[in-house]
Parts: structure tokens; C-alpha cells; sequence
């Protein structure tokens, strides 16, 4: 009977289903209820059929009416396929089936990657900055943060739910990722962020020389007040950009024209990369296109007449076209190329200074005018002809006053006229000092520079006899600088060999004596025979003379440190 009713109410509502009544709708629903998802994440569906909860039915979900996904409410499925996805749940129970509105998703290959954006990537003196993480392209993210220091990387945790936004106060690098879902899934980090902590210390740059020329050599410093002890690594910047970087304060290099405009640094604490001063002030670094005044040829006296040629040069700007002011005893004098060549008057005595213009910009001149270089010009020199006669030879002297540096002397000879001939060619000499062997009317002058420049002729001196040729006296010098030395050692050695000659002969004579004194006074004994000239003899030496015991004689033993002559022994007989 039960069974009966049973089947009576199933009748019943199965005729309600086909033929109308209260409706019933089949509901299909996804968990996380997001519309975009991407490879690799999972999805929960739930299905079922309002106001049929006493009902067995029986749920199956397909997508686009190929895959029949086997349905379990509390199972998640993984997304797999690269494409826009169409879901619908069918709904089944003793014959009849009812479908769910379809639910779209768009499925995603690549992971989203998280956007980091920073207020400001410079911490303050006692500041922070704020950090923000987003993936604008899908809901349902939280955010994680990563900070690198020191070569080490480390999670930040900030208690927040959702982590978007967060304040720090500390160098590093910083990044971030989004996580979504049950199980998570991962985004793609971020790019990251070098956010650097401003230190108090304040910064100033030093400068030496202060005023530095093209091609010398400058030394930058940025030296950080308060941190002397502390190991730096300093940045540079010129007219704002940065140019260079120094492993400590200082920063050497040469000066070339493009080195010129303002000049700031920071520096680094090599324990903490990520903390570093303040930008200090600006610094002004003027290069000046150096110069130098320098004159050809560099004789420190000129005379009237003689050619000389002044030099601006600019250092560094040997390849630009320069319009150079000459000045003279702080007057502006001439205008000219860097080279001015002129003849030297009186009047051009003075320090000469000069500076440039470019010729293609008139406007720029060097900065600074060129040292002072001093140029003395007196008035045509006198030369000087002297004679030295010696015995064999007579020595001609030319020299010119006051400035003998530079010149070269030619040598006049006429025989029949006082007056010198111009037109003959000159005998030249390399030095001031000629030898004669004619009598003849001699002068002479000197040149120098180029153009050759001359003095007036000399007086002349005439040579009234013949003389020997003989050479110049320079090389008579240097002869006697030899043979004088050479024969004083000749005479030294013959004054030797006389005193040798005299002391043998007076040495011979000595023992002549002493025979001739033996033979006059034997002896019977062993006793020495002495014979002084110390006691009124006319010897300076003491002979001992030994007698055997038979009475004959014999000659004495030599001692030590004795000089003898040859004598015969027929000396010591008897007179």
C-alpha cells in the first residue's frame, strides 16, 4: 500500500513537470564566481533544482555539449583548454530532464603579472614611501611583497588582508605577486622596485686647482660631513646627468673643453648600498682654453733691427682658428693670428700678454689673459776685434757686447785696402777665435737668427809681420793640458832615478872605506867591528864586519831591510 502511494505522488509530480505548475528551474553555479580564469587554476561547480531538494535528481555539467564533466559538488575541477568555455548542468529523474542557463568563462594562457608602482623610489630624511601592487585584468587577488637586501631576499609581512598597498621606511628592492584561490594560484611577479633611504649627512664637493687649464690634471672630492670614517662610493653628475662613479671621494681626470658645467654627488655606504646622501649643492667647474706667450728665438736680449716672432698659443684649442689681442705694458697694441713676427726696435721693450677669440665665436674669449713674457731690445751691438801676439803666432778675437749668446763671426782679409771689402765671402769660424800666419788687414762681425741678422764690421787690426801657422788656441789649450801633466811625470820620474843613481854611489863609496879601515885593524876575537860616521865619520851608515875564528875574513850576513851594491871580493884584502 505505501508503495502504491509513492508512486502516486511521483506520478502525480512528473505530470506537474510535463504539463505545467509551480516551476522548477535547474541552477548551475561555479565557485570562485569570477568570469576570466587562466590555465592552471581550479574550478568548483554546484548544480541543482530549486523547490527538488526531496527529489533524486540526477546532475551532469558539459561544456559546449561535447565534455560531460561527472558531477560532484564538493569536487574542483582544473582548467586546461585555451579557449572561451560555455557551461551547462542537466538535471534528470524518471524521464524527465531539465537544463541550467549557461555560464561563460573566459580561460586565460599566460599568468597575469602583478603592476608595482611607487609614490616615490627616494625615502625622505625620516620619511617612507608607499608601495602599491595591482592585477587589473581579473578579481579576487591578495598580494605578497618581497624585499632583496644584501643579496638576500625576504617575505614581508604586513597583517593586511588584502596587502595592496604598503608603507616603507627602508632601502631595497621590492617586488610583489598575486595569489588567488583554493588551492592558490600564483601571478607572475612583478618587476622590480629600488627604493633607496636619503641619508642626513650633508655633502659637499671640492675642487683642485680651482681654476683648472685644458690638458692639467683635476681632482674632484665629495666629501660627506659626519661620515670620515665611513666607506664611500660616490656618484657624479654634470648639468644633471650622471657620468661617473668612484669607490671614494676622490675623482681624478684631465680637463679637456667639454669638461666645463656644474657638478654635484652622493655617495654610497658600502654596508648598506641602498642608503645615500643627499645630492650636494651645485659646483661650478670653469675650464679655460690655457695661455702661454712664448717668443722665437728665446734670446733674452734683442737688439735693433733683429726679427722675432711671439707665440699665443692656447692650449686645447690647437685645432680651432683663433684671433689673438696682443698687449704691451697693459695697452692693447696689435691684433693678429696666435703667430706675430716683427722687427725689434728700442721701443719694443716690455711685457707682452695676449689672450684669444674664437673666429667663429667672438663673443667667447679666453678667460684669463697669458703670463707676462719680457722682451729687452738695445740698440745695435758692438763687436770687438783683439789680438794676442806669442811667439810663433798671433790669436784674433772676435766678440760682441753685451749678448754673445747665438752668434757666429765672419773674418775679413784685404792686403792693399783699409776699408773691408762686403762683397768678399767671409771665412767662417764657428767660434770667436781665429790664428793668423799672413800680415794682412783683418776685421770681422757677427750674424745670428734667420733671417740672418748682422752687426757693423769691427775696426780692423793690421798684422805688420809674418808669423808661423799655428792652430787656434782652443786646440793649443787642449795640448797643453796634455803635455803639461806628461812632463812634469817625465821630470819626476829622471829627479827619481838621479837620487837612486847618487845614493848607490854614495853607498859604494861607503863600503870601499869600511874594507879599506879592515885591512888596517885585524881583530882576534868575535867581536863586532863597529864603524860609525855618526861619531865624526863622513858616512850616514854603521857596518858590522864578522871574523872567523882562523882569522880570515868573510862577508857579512845581509840583514833585513839592507840595500847593497855589487862589490867584488877582492875589496876586502888589505891596501
Amino acid at each position: 500500500m505505501g508503495k502504491m502511494m509513492t508512486y502516486a505522488l511521483d506520478l502525480l509530480l512528473l505530470n506537474i513537470l510535463r504539463w505545467g505548475g509551480q516551476a522548477q528551474d535547474v541552477v548551475l553555479t561555479a565557485e570562485p564566481n569570477w568570469s576570466t580564469f587562466y590555465l592552471g587554476e581550479s574550478i568548483t561547480f554546484r548544480c541543482y533544482v530549486n523547490g527538488g531538494e526531496e527529489t533524486n535528481w540526477k546532475y551532469q555539467v558539459t561544456r559546449k555539449s561535447q565534455d560531460t564533466f561527472p558531477y560532484d559538488s564538493q569536487k574542483s575541477y582544473t582548467l586546461e583548454d585555451l579557449k572561451i568555455t560555455e557551461f551547462q548542468c542537466s538535471a534528470r529523474w524518471r524521464g524527465v530532464c531539465k537544463k541550467s542557463e549557461t555560464i561563460s568563462l573566459t580561460v586565460l594562457a599566460e599568468k597575469p603579472r602583478a603592476a608595482l608602482t611607487a609614490g616615490s623610489t627616494t625615502i625622505p630624511v625620516g620619511g617612507s614611501v608607499t608601495l602599491r601592487c595591482l592585477i587589473e585584468s581579473s578579481p579576487g587577488w591578495k598580494y605578497r611583497w618581497f624585499r632583496q637586501i644584501s643579496g638576500t631576499s625576504e617575505e614581508i609581512s604586513t597583517g593586511n588582508e588584502e596587502n595592496r598597498d604598503i608603507t616603507v621606511k627602508q632601502g631595497g628592492i621590492y617586488w610583489c605577486e598575486g595569489q588567488r584561490g583554493n588551492p592558490p594560484f600564483f601571478s607572475q611577479p612583478s618587476h622590480d622596485v629600488t627604493i633607496e633611504k636619503t641619508l642626513s649627512n650633508k655633502v659637499v664637493v671640492g675642487c683642485q686647482p680651482n681654476e683648472p687649464y685644458i690638458g692639467e690634471t683635476i681632482t674632484l672630492t665629495c666629501e660627506v660631513q659626519g661620515g670620515e670614517i665611513t666607506e664611500w662610493t660616490c656618484e657624479w653628475r654634470r648639468d644633471g646627468s650622471f657620468i661617473h662613479r668612484t669607490y671614494n671621494k676622490d675623482w681624478t681626470f684631465r680637463v679637456s673643453e667639454s669638461s666645463s658645467g656644474d657638478y654635484m654627488c652622493q655617495c654610497r655606504n658600502r654596508d648598506d648600498w641602498f642608503s645615500l646622501t643627499r645630492l650636494s649643492e651645485a659646483f661650478t667647474v670653469a675650464v679655460f682654453n690655457k695661455v702661454i706667450v712664448s717668443r722665437h728665438p728665446n734670446w733674452s736680449q734683442m737688439f735693433s733691427g733683429e726679427t722675432i716672432t711671439l707665440t699665443c698659443e692656447v692650449q686645447g684649442g690647437e685645432t680651432t682658428e683663433w684671433k689673438c689681442e696682443w698687449s704691451r705694458d697693459g695697452s692693447v697694441i696689435h691684433w693678429t693670428s696666435k703667430d706675430w713676427t716683427f722687427k725689434a726696435l728700442p721701443s719694443s721693450s716690455g711685457d707682452y700678454i695676449c689672450h684669444c677669440r674664437r673666429r667663429d665665436d667672438w663673443y667667447s674669449p679666453t678667460m684669463w689673459w697669458s703670463k707676462a713674457i719680457k722682451l729687452s731690445v738695445a740698440r745695435k751691438p758692438k763687436v770687438q776685434l783683439s789680438a794676442n801676439s806669442l811667439p810663433g803666432r798671433v790669436t784674433l778675437t772676435c766678440s760682441v757686447t753685451p749678448s754673445p749668446i747665438g752668434w757666429k763671426y765672419y773674418w775679413y782679409r784685404d792686403e792693399k785696402s783699409a776699408e773691408p771689402l762686403t762683397t768678399q765671402k767671409p771665412v767662417f769660424s764657428p767660434n770667436e777665435l781665429m790664428s793668423v800666419s799672413e800680415k794682412s788687414l783683418y776685421w770681422c762681425r757677427g750674424g745670428r737668427g734667420e733671417p740672418e741678422y748682422y752687426t757693423d764690421y769691427s775696426n780692423p787690426i793690421t798684422i805688420s809681420n809674418n808669423v808661423t801657422v799655428s792652430h787656434p788656441v782652443s786646440f793649443s789649450l787642449h795640448l797643453l793640458l796634455i803635455v803639461g801633466p806628461v812632463s812634469g811625470v817625465v821630470l819626476i820620474i829622471l829627479l827619481l832615478l838621479w837620487w837612486r843613481y847618487k845614493w848607490s854611489m854614495d853607498l859604494c863609496r861607503i863600503r870601499l872605506f869600511r874594507s879599506e879601515s879592515s885591512s888596517q885593524r885585524p881583530t882576534t876575537n868575535h867581536e863586532s867591528d863597529y864603524s860609525s860616521l855618526l861619531h865624526g865619520t863622513t858616512s850616514l851608515y854603521e857596518t858590522i864586519h864578522n871574523r872567523g875564528a882562523t882569522g880570515n875574513e868573510r862577508p857579512p850576513d845581509p840583514a833585513e831591510g839592507s840595500v847593497y851594491v855589487n862589490v867584488r871580493p877582492d875589496n876586502f884584502s888589505s891596501a
